[in-house]
């Protein structure tokens, strides 16, 4: 599908990486596979994830300090940066907890602005919008999703800016549930919007499933923000790439099994 020339294709949630160990990670590759499988203008969102407990894992942060790319904030919070070189945009996002232990992703925070996890759906997505950030349910009927939730309270979606309607490491099933709820709910609420992800955890999933929308200016950040809202909220029958990456399940669930399993010999070490 190629894309029209006041669009651009968006893969707003990725975390790159399992964990915060960057030591291994080329951060210009990482832009090198946006730019390659979204093609010139792609709109790449990196995302960070507050569980809810105090822990924080920026991503980033160390993301937009650590690459040789030159690279260029346009306002003072830093929620977004481009890299002329190869025509991308990078928007930073925080992924948060509720108390419920449902996932909000909150896209476009400040750099230095962190939701608050552990507090219920309302509260979170009351947070993200008085930070004047987009919020979107993020694989709403996969584990840690909100969609059961939303079908008991459907109110809530009165101040969601956007569902995730595929997710490239949901099951199929989820996927479809998804697809199926937002198609169900769509008319009632026509200022929600919807995104297909890939949630890629690894280099090769980037750009693996993305949504075509309007390209947003770049005259401003408060601008840039508001267009961005809007693009998603609106974005109609828009081209989309929905694909379902198992060898990335597959490798974040063992990659997640490792951590936990080396967390837990850590605190043993520790406690002799």
């Amino acid at each position: 599908m190629e894309n029209r020339a006041d669009s651009v294709r968006a893969d707003l949630h990725n975390h790159i990486i399992t964990g915060n160990n960057f030591r291994n990670v080329n951060f210009n590759k990482v832009i090198d596979c946006a730019a390659e499988s979204l093609s010139d203008g792609a709109l790449f969102g990196y995302n960070a994830i507050l569980g809810v407990t105090d822990f924080e894992d920026k991503r980033y942060e160390p993301f937009s300090e650590l690459l040789d790319y030159e690279i260029d904030f346009f306002g003072d919070e830093k929620r977004a940066f481009y890299v002329p070189e190869k025509k991308v945009l990078v928007v930073g996002g925080q992924e948060v907890f509720t108390q419920e232990r449902e996932h909000v992703m909150a896209l476009g925070v400040p750099m230095k602005t962190r939701i608050k996890g552990g507090r219920t759906l309302r509260d979170t997505i009351k947070e993200i919008k008085d930070n004047n950030a987009i919020s979107v349910i993020v694989h709403p009927f996969s584990l840690f999703g909100a969609g059961y939730h939303l079908q008991k309270d459907l109110d809530v979606l009165n101040e969601v800016d956007a569902i995730e309607i595929h997710n490239g490491e949901a099951l199929y099933i989820a996927n479809w549930k998804a697809k199926k709820f937002y198609e169900s709910i769509k008319q009632d609420y026509p200022g929600l919007g919807w995104l297909a992800s890939s949630d890629g955890h690894s280099l090769y999933e980037i750009g693996s499933s993305w949504t075509e929308i309007r390209k947003p200016g770049l005259k401003n950040e408060y601008d840039f923000m508001e267009q961005l809202r809007e693009f998603i909220k609106y974005n109609g029958e828009s081209n989309k790439k929905m694909t379902n990456s198992v060898v990335g399940v597959i490798d974040h669930t063992l990659d997640l099994v490792a951590i936990i399993a080396l967390n837990k010999l850590k605190g043993l070490v520790a406690k002799k």
